[in-house]
């Protein structure tokens, strides 16, 4: 996985605009526990002007995500909150679950980096 994180991590570095980049190098470092390292690039992904609100909200469930599993719960809220506002189901449900109930890393073991659409699988 660190290969990957590598190259995810140099092709930002060479294409800072594409926010798939920091995304999929976040996910991964959060599935190797490197909370810490993952969340300046999902605050990065969470930044781009996405056309799409549902990839909007995503980026903010992440972001979220990692600040439960770093034990910034107030902060992490406030990524949830905004992402139940964009009201895009099924990530605005999870969003509004995870303001009454923390992200765990035992959840992690549900999400599943999925290249070739860019993103991760997981139980929303």
């Amino acid at each position: 996985m660190a290969r990957a994180i590598f190259h995810l991590l140099r092709g930002a570095a060479l294409l800072p605009d594409e926010p798939i980049f920091p995304r999929m190098a976040g996910i991964l470092l959060l599935k190797e526990r490197r909370y810490v390292r993952a969340l300046p690039l999902l605050l990065r992904n969470a930044e781009y002007a996405y056309r799409d609100s549902l990839m909007q909200a995503e980026a903010s469930v992440w972001v979220g995500r990692c600040l439960d599993l770093m034990g910034r719960r107030d902060e992490a809220r406030g990524h949830y909150e905004a992402a139940a506002r964009l009201d895009r189901a099924p990530v605005s449900d999870a969003a509004r679950r995870h303001c009454r109930k923390p992200f765990t890393a035992r959840r992690l073991f549900d999400v599943a980096p999925e290249f070739v659409v860019a993103t991760a699988l997981a139980k929303y």
